[in-house]
């Protein structure tokens, strides 16, 4: 699956205006989007969900980038899966929301859940708010997590890095994401993402024209590992996602 969007070669100024044009239209968008979700949550959860998707859809149209998911003919299209992916942008999380073809919620630290109208809209919107402050409220955020993937039935995607990479290189994985797969039963898929540092760096807010790939590797079936294997289940994940990593 490919959108294809030409990507034409621009001046720095250009990519200056451009940058700015996107900034102050993320801002304005954030706040006519966001406030129309949250009254449109109130009587539909799907037409709220479709409001989010709209403005992600839009972002991406005024990117300028293009995004290319390979291997979606591994997976089962009525599967539920965990989607675990490297960090390294924001963009991350846009591309994997609007190229995925299920049902999503993702995980995320909580401070993003208290950010004014984007922050209210993730929460209303059925995402899930991570506590990494101490083990046991991040223990306690896995276990209600679980519950709500159940109820909802929903796909989830997550990045066990934890943050974002600075350099592009695979940081260790945190482990109570793997705890969560081995406590459902739900496969987790691996995923690649190449690209998405050079759209947005971390600690940047301008957003570049590129091309991002999204790669799917064969899911990983929980049934293999027993519940106290989270170690060896991080270990294989974090080999088939550097496989396909562009350093």
């Amino acid at each position: 699956m490919t959108k294809n969007l030409s990507v034409k070669p621009k001046t720095r100024n250009t990519i200056s205006i451009h940058a700015l044009f996107l900034i102050v239209w993320a801002v304005v968008s954030i706040i006519f989007y966001g406030l129309l979700c949250l009254l449109v949550r109130i009587f539909s959860e799907k037409a709220a969900n479709k409001i989010g998707y709209w403005w992600l859809l839009h972002v991406y149209y005024f990117s300028g980038c293009k995004i290319e998911l390979k291997n979606l003919e591994k997976l089962d299209k009525q599967g539920q899966y965990i989607f675990l992916a490297n960090h390294q942008s924001v963009f991350d999380i846009l591309a994997l929301y609007l190229f995925l073809p299920y049902r999503l919620s993702f995980i995320a630290k909580k401070s993003l859940f208290y950010i004014p109208i984007f922050g209210w809209c993730i929460g209303v919107l059925g995402h899930i708010a991570i506590d990494r402050s101490n083990p046991h409220k991040a223990k306690k955020s896995i276990d209600k997590a679980r519950g709500f993937i159940w109820k909802k039935k929903r796909s989830i995607f997550a990045f066990p890095e934890g943050t974002r990479s600075l350099t592009g290189e695979l940081s260790e994985f945190k482990l109570g994401i793997f705890g969560l797969a081995l406590n459902t039963g739900i496969d987790i898929v691996p995923v690649t993402i190449n690209g998405s540092r050079e759209v947005i760096p971390k600690n940047s807010y301008f957003i570049s024209p590129g091309n991002v790939e999204i790669i799917l590797h064969q899911p990983i079936h929980i049934s293999e590992y027993k519940k106290t294997m989270k170690l060896e289940l991080a270990q294989k994940t974090r080999e088939i996602i550097l496989s396909d990593l562009k350093q």
